[in-house]
């Protein structure tokens, strides 16, 4: 498990109590619309960095991030990423369904083909596509020692979203929408109060 959090520092908390004084829990509830708004940027733009870099499609990525929100209990907001290795067959992968290679040679038949990484695409030995009985397809190969057929899976997205070289960037753009946020939340405030 991973996780990314936001926060403000000691001026900008100090700048609502100030500005919001006379407004009771404003301070609080300009801080908290900020930080969710924040890491709802962020969880975003996590998506998009790992779909950039890697051949999976978003919906995927997203499964695996949840965001725990700023509460009135508790002013923190996190990007938590849990999860197993995925599947290999989840990827970029030639044939998408199985082949029929019944009477031919091994030498004819049908390669399989896996990209995980944009641009990066390799025959994997001995790896077929096979549909199992319960209607499952998925990239599989053969243990030589036990003639068992194992099924293949590649990184998590924890793993991804280490790898990603973007994450500072993915950040600075979090804290920059929380401080916009925040000026906007209080100028809101202060428009109801009057």
């Amino acid at each position: 498990m991973l996780s990314v959090g936001v926060g403000f520092d000691q001026s900008q908390i100090d700048k609502a109590l100030t500005a919001l004084a006379g407004i009771p829990g404003g301070a609080e509830t300009a801080l908290r619309r900020a930080l969710n708004k924040a890491v709802a940027k962020a969880r975003t733009q996590t998506v998009r960095a790992i779909c950039t870099q890697y051949n999976i499609r978003p919906s995927d990525v997203r499964r695996t991030l949840s965001v725990v929100h700023a509460s009135k209990k508790s002013l923190t907001a996190l990007i938590l990423q849990r999860g197993s290795p995925l599947e290999l067959m989840k990827f970029a992968v030639t044939p998408k369904k199985p082949p029929s290679q019944k009477g031919k040679r091994p030498e004819a038949r049908t390669q399989t083909v896996a990209g995980v990484k944009f641009g990066t695409r390799h025959v994997l030995p001995h790896a077929f596509v096979a549909r199992m009985k319960n209607g499952h397809v998925g990239i599989y190969s053969r243990r030589q020692e036990r003639r068992a057929i194992r099924q293949r899976y590649t990184t998590s997205v924890p793993q991804m979203m280490a790898s990603i070289t973007v994450m500072p960037e993915i950040m600075e753009e979090a804290q920059r929408v929380m401080a916009a946020e925040f000026d906007r939340q209080i100028e809101l405030l202060l428009s109801q109060r009057r």
